[in-house]
């Protein structure tokens, strides 16, 4: 039966402690790592692991035996790929066997720079990892420059592969934060059902929310978008896709105060204060759409923010 896992980005990030926000008054910043991430994955069953700095063998054991009682939950390895010669599977292959044999692995998912376009000679590349990487492991590809995506040969290529999948990158403004976006397509219509046909390949599919305000700002909640969200998922599912989703929008708070200046004629991001100081974005996003996809009742503070009752 397929699935949906939903989480964010990280599950240590400073806005997420302090009392009312997500963990009780009992765990604190960094010192307690381990009930931390066994109260995150009582919300979530899904996180991201950074390949560069979260996958050394002693982190990734604490990591699971922390999760003993939470067999459910899912890892997703996440690199930044600047040329196509980074992704070389020696260097991947202990993490992955790591986390198989502990039957914690989602899937792979690496970001190429918008600096690599599709071309003959980078095409070429691409088809040799089709002979690198290993079938039985899942990967999701976001292109910072959308020439791949709008290649047919590229997508024919995905398919053969049999389980690899192009991710669903969702960004808006992202002039805000010129570069680190390239050219993906600047709004969420993408992650709308009235959108543009999704691009499968495979049977799962990768949706990942940098932000409405640019890089890692402003919440998506809504114009009851993550409602709309919610029943595109399900659609997904009872086609037999199982469908990942994370959010990436870590800083800001829930309602933004209105923009104190344009550039571009876009909105800038007001300043804010320091993110320990705000609720952050991705927190309340992946905690609504969970209840959501639940069917769980929910709550909210005076500032909209989904409120949580955790046991002592």
């Amino acid at each position: 039966m397929a699935k949906i896992m939903v989480g964010a980005e990280n599950y240590m990030s400073l806005g997420w402690f302090g009392a009312g926000i997500f963990y009780p008054p009992t765990i604190q910043t960094g010192a307690d790592y381990v009930e931390a991430l066994q109260h995150y994955a009582k919300q979530f069953n899904l996180m991201e692991l950074d390949f560069q700095l979260g996958t050394r063998r002693q982190i990734l054991r604490a990591k699971l035996d922390a999760l003993d009682d939470f067999p459910n939950f899912r890892f997703a390895v996440v690199n930044d790929i600047e040329i196509l010669d980074d992704i070389d599977w020696e260097l991947y292959s202990g993490v992955c066997d790591f986390l198989q044999n502990q039957n914690r692995l989602a899937y792979f998912y690496f970001r190429l720079s918008p600096k690599i376009r599709f071309n003959t000679r980078t095409f070429a590349h691409f088809r040799e990892l089709g002979n690198m990487l290993p079938k039985s492991v899942r990967f999701a590809f976001e292109f910072g420059d959308n020439s791949w995506t709008e290649d047919f040969r590229v997508i024919s290529f995905f398919k053969k592969q049999k389980s690899w999948s192009i991710a669903v990158p969702c960004v808006e403004n992202a002039m805000i934060h010129p570069g680190w976006a390239g050219n993906i397509p600047s709004t969420r219509v993408a992650c709308e059902k009235s959108g543009p046909k999704l691009t499968i390949t495979t049977d799962f599919i990768c949706y990942r929310f940098y932000g409405t305000y640019g890089q890692h700002y402003g919440s998506y909640d809504d114009e009851g978008f993550l409602e709309r969200l919610t029943q595109r998922f399900r659609n997904l599912t009872n086609n037999g896709i199982d469908v990942f989703c994370v959010f990436n929008n870590f800083s800001g708070t829930v309602n933004y105060p209105l923009p104190v200046s344009h550039v571009f004629g876009v909105p800038l991001c007001p300043k804010l204060k320091s993110v320990d100081q705000n609720k952050p974005c991705s927190l309340h996003d992946a905690l609504k759409l969970q209840k959501l996809l639940n069917s769980v009742t929910y709550s909210t503070d005076a500032d909209g923010f989904v409120k949580l009752k955790w046991v002592e």
